[in-house]
């Protein structure tokens, strides 16, 4: 494919699961509802190995799953532009109650017997890790955060991720268009990569020029509380975020009924942090 666009569906009932492509979280849930839902993830894959995995706990957040519970994550590809219908299946990564009753619930995919058979451990908290390695051919640069320095979870961290935090928050809360474009040039060039956007598009995809042009946003105070610092990418991303994965950038309607929260993930480089997703 010259244009490829690569999506994950996760399909999934009666487990709470964090699903993940090359260690960075595309989807959570706390709830355990079925549930279908395809994402884009062309921003994540690279060339080379590329990795999804599977965090499952049963819906009540133990260790118990029912024979019901399943969870299934499968990596798609397709040319830019086609129908859903025109994907083509690169890997997936499936678990079922049933199967956990006699082992740890990973399913052997024997229809994709050229792949290396997906991986299953449990954790100290019970809960069921998985992982499923494909090797992909990509037309995408180098993403910056791979080569990016490595992380540790800290109170620096936390400090210094407060205080990029704060700027940008700033930047916002004073609608400085130009500052908010260069601190964001890098998530920005790395989108249009990915997505084959135009600079406008790639601007609309970070988010920010979408919310402060809507009459009906309005910037949330920032507030840390309830937010953790999470290490993730291979130990090169860095966030702060709830158990849902929402961080402190969010947006709620003037009526007060819908928030939304705008992603940021940094990683640092010897120039400093970088909003890189």
């Amino acid at each position: 494919m010259e244009r490829p666009y690569y999506t994950l569906e996760i399909q999934s009932a009666g487990c709470q699961y964090d699903v993940r492509v090359n260690d960075v979280s595309i989807a959570r849930d706390t709830e355990g509802l079925a549930s279908t839902t395809e994402y884009p993830v062309s921003q994540y894959v690279l060339t080379g190995e590329n990795a999804v995995s599977l965090r499952l706990k049963a819906r009540d957040g133990g260790a118990e799953f029912s024979e019901r519970s399943r969870c299934r994550a499968t990596l798609f590809c397709r040319e830019d532009g086609a129908s859903q219908a025109a994907r083509e299946r690169l890997t997936s990564l499936e678990f079922t109650g049933a199967a956990a009753r006699t082992g740890r619930g990973v399913e052997p995919s024997p229809d994709l017997p050229d792949q290396p058979p997906p991986t299953a451990e449990t954790a100290d908290d019970g809960a069921v890790l998985a992982r499923r390695v494909v090797t992909l051919e990509t037309p995408f640069p180098q993403w910056l955060w791979l080569t990016a320095q490595p992380l540790e979870a800290t109170p620096d961290t936390r400090r210094q991720l407060e205080a990029v935090y704060r700027q940008l928050w700033g930047l916002l809360r004073t609608d400085q268009r130009d500052a908010l474009n260069t601190l964001s040039s890098v998530k920005a060039q790395e989108l249009s990569a990915a997505y084959y956007l135009t600079p406008a598009q790639a601007r609309a995809w970070v988010g920010f020029e979408p919310m402060l042009d809507d009459p009906e946003a309005v910037l949330d105070e920032l507030d840390f509380d309830g937010l953790e610092l999470e290490i993730f990418g291979q130990g090169r991303l860095a966030h702060l975020a709830d158990e849902e994965g929402d961080g402190p950038i969010v947006f709620t309607d003037k009526d007060q009924t819908i928030g939304r929260y705008i992603r940021t993930s940094f990683c640092r480089t010897p120039s400093g942090w970088t909003l890189i997703r």
